[in-house]
Order: structure tokens, then C-alpha cells, then sequence
């Protein structure tokens, strides 16, 4: 059993660990942020020209985003075949324009 002065003590170490948890959470999430800007951006420029691309060559009247973020986004797509899943092939597209 602590005594009064020990639990406060302890209350105080708490909320001080606590305090630098939370900044260095900020601080991760704001790396990340920057990791995510600094690398996606480019990847994500080439991959919409490829796709643009890809949908004139191939005389499409539309291309929907059919990933998780996609659907939660709510872009409308509720169900896709198999067969018109163009995904592989943007994929290979992209590695290869990267390689």
C-alpha cells in the first residue's frame, strides 16, 4: 500500500509518460504523413497517367478504383468480374515503366 505522497507521485510519472506517448505518436503519425507524400506521390502520378493511358488505348468508357479504400469510399462500384479486372495488367505496366 503507497502512501498519499508515493500515489501522487506515481500519478504524476503516469501522466508525464502519458504526455510523451502522445508526442511521439504525433511525431510518428507526422513522419509517416511525410514518408507517405515523399514516396506514394510520385507512384501514385505515374500509375494515374498509365491508367488514363490504358482507358483510351483500350476504349474505355470508365475505370473505378476496386480496392477496400475504393468501395468505403463509396465510388459506386458494388460488384466486378474477374474478367474486367484490369488491375494485373496496370500492375505489370507500372513495374515495367519502373524497372
Amino acid at each position: 500500500v503507497w502512501s498519499e505522497k508515493v500515489l501522487q507521485e506515481k500519478e504524476r510519472e503516469m501522466g508525464k509518460l502519458q504526455r510523451e506517448f502522445r508526442l511521439k505518436q504525433e511525431d510518428a503519425k507526422y513522419e509517416l504523413e511525410q514518408l507517405q507524400e515523399n514516396v506514394m506521390k510520385p507512384i501514385l502520378k505515374d500509375l494515374h497517367g498509365i491508367i488514363k493511358e490504358y482507358g483510351e488505348e483500350h476504349n474505355f468508357t470508365l475505370i473505378l478504383d476496386n480496392t477496400e479504400k475504393g468501395l468505403n469510399s463509396r465510388s459506386g462500384l458494388l460488384f466486378a468480374a474477374d474478367s474486367v479486372d484490369i488491375s494485373d495488367e496496370i500492375l505489370e505496366i507500372l513495374n515495367k515503366k519502373n524497372k
